[in-house]
This record gives structure tokens, sequence and C-alpha cells, in this order.
């Protein structure tokens, strides 16, 4: 059958190709990312039936015509009900008699869609967002204006701002009372998202000198540093050099197909900037507002590519840090700190939870969040974007239902210390360390079951 199978993320997509590849299917990665050229052939392949099976992010959810599909195989819960329905509706639109099959892995949102099987095919809508006041996001509206039609002075009035850098960088050049967008003005508006834009890492092959792709610099500096295995297009690369300044990665493809992938350490610190809103939640403060996040990737694991046990850790003589302003919700439990045995502990297992369940009820993407947790009480929950997305201040006002979702899955999981189905996250910067689900039921009660 010709199946497309959605996963949530580049390198889960770039894993289950590699997976395939060892097992002797035949099968095609697609992503953003991929060079232009690289990305067509695919779909033409796929249109014609030279590929059968497609491995593939949000990128082919929508708006792309790849034509008739037998099956669609959902590697995971894909965040929001929506978009359950777009990627299962891919299939059979030629009349033929189709497949949706979910596979739910383990991670907290997946079993709870598995335990409430009702919320999964009739739940809440999920909001839209977008942060209207993200600069960089703004400035690519206005570029992406003025290719549907010419940008007026009356029209650019008051947002100077925004179009001096545009022109000054050769993506507008204006002609007499209208702005329009320069070459690579348009193919940067191709290449644009609604909620994310900002700095770029190029990556290059080392081998061809040549650019392969490029990644989002939040992104990039997780997936991207020296040592790290790094999966595009089907293929396998270790990254060489990771240069922050010059916003350039070189990698070198490998031979043969290895069998572990790597996942970044990391310490994080935040500090509020400006406080926009605040609320009262079961008795604690819920604040709403602007912060500026630091991270430092110090090391690496290496993990089997089939079963994620740690194979090795790895660390760096300098770290790779990077800080951006953002905004974030963030809640003070310091009232009940003393009278929760290794509240660090529960506090520290209950942000992974919280965070692994916002994406039903904001509506992004799991990555689009991140999340950091003080034994003092704190918990902050931010946009992973510089000058936020927009998908936190949903968090803030979905706060009580994400919490008692949170409560449900802690409460319903099987084991007794803590597994990936409730509060282990393999995306963990400190590789789950101090984590108790115990206690992280603890805190989770005082928000109640949904």
């Amino acid at each position: 059958r010709k199946t497309l199978l959605f996963a949530n993320s580049h390198s889960v997509v770039e894993r289950l190709g590699m997976m395939a590849k060892r097992m002797g299917l035949s099968a095609g990665v697609y992503r953003a990312g991929l060079d232009p050229e690289k990305r067509r052939q695919i779909e033409s392949g796929f249109r014609s039936g030279a590929i059968r099976i497609l491995a593939t992010t949000s990128a082919l959810e929508l708006g792309m015509d790849i034509g008739d599909v037998d099956a669609v195989i959902l590697a995971g819960f894909p965040g929001t009900i929506t978009r359950v329905k777009q990627r299962v509706g891919r299939a059979g639109r030629k009349g033929q008699k189709a497949y949706g099959v979910y596979v739910a892995r383990d991670n907290p949102l997946d079993q709870y869609y598995y335990d409430n099987p009702s919320e999964y095919l009739n739940g809440e809508p999920e909001n839209c967002f977008a942060n209207p006041d993200n600069e960089n996001i703004a400035k690519m509206h206005l570029l992406a204006a003025a290719k549907d039609t010419l940008l007026g002075e009356d029209e650019a009035r008051g947002r100077e701002e925004l179009v001096r850098p545009l022109v000054e960088s050769g993506l507008l050049k204006k002609l007499g009372k209208f702005y329009f967008p320069t070459p690579s003005g348009i193919a940067s508006v191709r290449s644009m998202g609604i909620r994310g834009i900002g700095k770029n890492i190029r990556i290059i092959d080392s081998d061809k000198e040549k650019q392969i792709g490029e990644r989002e610099f939040p992104m990039a500096v997780g997936e991207l540093f020296e040592g790290a295995l790094y999966l595009h297009g089907g293929e396998a690369y270790m990254s060489e050099q990771l240069d922050l300044q010059y916003g350039i990665a070189k990698v070198r493809k490998l031979d043969d197909y290895p069998d572990f992938y790597t996942q970044p350490l990391s310490i994080k610190e935040a500090e509020v900037i400006e406080e926009l809103q605040t609320a009262e939640i079961a008795g604690f403060p819920l604040h709403f507002g602007k912060i500026h996040v630091k991270t430092s990737i110090h090391g690496f694991l290496v993990k089997e590519i089939f079963s994620g046990s740690k194979m090795g850790e790895h660390s760096f003589p300098e770290p790779y840090d990077f800080d951006f302003n953002t905004l974030a919700i963030w809640i003070d439990f310091d009232s009940i700190v003393s009278e929760i045995q290794n509240f660090g502990e529960g506090l520290h297992g209950f942000e992974h939870v919280f965070i692994s369940m916002a994406p039903a009820l904001s509506g992004a993407d799991g990555k689009e969040l991140g999340g950091l947790s003080y034994p003092s009480g704190r918990m902050y929950v931010y946009d992973s974007i510089p000058d936020g997305s927009g998908a936190a201040e949903v968090v803030f006002k979905k706060f009580s239902q994400i919490a008692a979702m949170a409560a449900e899955r802690l409460g319903s999981c099987g084991c007794e210390e803590g597994c990936p189905k409730c509060i282990l996250d393999p995306m963990c910067g400190n590789d789950n360390r101090f984590l108790s689900k115990r206690f992280a039921l603890e805190i989770a009660k005082r928000f109640g079951n949904k």
C-alpha cells in the first residue's frame, strides 16, 4: 500500500527512515530543511508510486498534492485533534478502501488519549495562536504583504523600524512610493512559518563543500553540536563543527547507518523581565509575561537507536551557550514546598507531564514549548523561539485544564517509580535525573482530575 508515516519531529522521521533502510524496506524521508530539489524529487516519486512508503513530518499534512494514499500511520499522537483528522484524511481520497492507524508511543499525551478514546475522537477544538508583537514574525509578514501586492508608503508608515532592516538586508527594495520584494525576499517568504522566524544555521557537507539544508537556531544548537549524529534526508552525518557566530554547521556523511543517536545535555536558567498578566489557580499565583532564558549545552548522550538505552556520555571542554527573550508562564508553589517530601524532584516530574499535555489544548507543537523548574518552588513554561510564538499565553488561559490532565495521567499510569508513559521525557536536558512520580502526583492533585 502507498503509505504515509507521520511523525512529530525531524529527528523521529529521520530515525524511522534509517530504521527502514536497516530492515531492507524502501522508504523515503520528507521534511522541512531538505534541499528544495530533493523535496520535489521525493514528491514526484511518491505521486508516481516509485516511493511506496514515505516518513514525513507535518510538511505533508496539508496544501500539497501527493496523489493517492492508501494508508496513514500516525507514529504518535500529533498534538491536536485537528491534526489527527487532517493526517488521517490524507488517505482514501480517490475512493479506494483506506486505512488509518494510531500507534500510541510511550509518552504522557499519547497514553492519555489511548486511555480516553472519546476525547481522541471528539475532543475540544484547539486554539490557534500567533504573537503579533514578535518583530521577526512581523517583518516577514510585511515582506509577504509586499509580495502579495506592493507595499505602499502609507501602509509602511509607523512600521519604519520593521521595514528598514528588510531594505538593508536586501529583502525589500523601494521604487517610487512602493516597496517590492527582491528575489531573495521572495525566497524568504516561501520558506517562512507563521509563528517562528529567526536566525537559521546553514548545514554544510564538508566533503562536497555544499549546503544541504538549514535548521532554526534554537533547534540547531541541540542537534548539530560537535559529535552529534545528524540525520538528514534519510542519510546519516556526523557534525564536525558548529559555529554559532557565523551560523554554520559542518557535517560529514557516514558510510553506514549507525545503531545509535545522540541527545544533548543542558542546563537552563530563567529570569523575569516583565509581568503582563496574573491570576490565581488552586490558591497558587500564576503569571504570564516576558522572560530571559539562557541554555548551556555541556555534553551529550549516545543512545541505542531502537531501545533508547544509554551507550555513552560525553562532555564538552566549553559549553554551547545561547540565550533569548521570550514569552512564558510561571507559577509559584513556595507555599507547599515544606509540605511535600523531595519537592524539587516532584516539581520536575510535574513539569514534564504538564508540558507533555499542553499541546492538546494549546495547539502548540511539543517543541514549541520549553520548561524549567526550581526546587524553591517556581515552574516556568515558555515559548521556545526568540520573542515568543504566542503558545504560552494559551497555556496561561488553559492552565487548570492542562494541570488536571496531568493529574489524570499520573494517577492512571500503572508504574511505581515513573516511566516514559508519565514523567520520563526522552529530551530532558539532564537525562531524567532528580524525578519523582509520587511527589509529582502530590503536586498535581492540588488541581484535581479532569
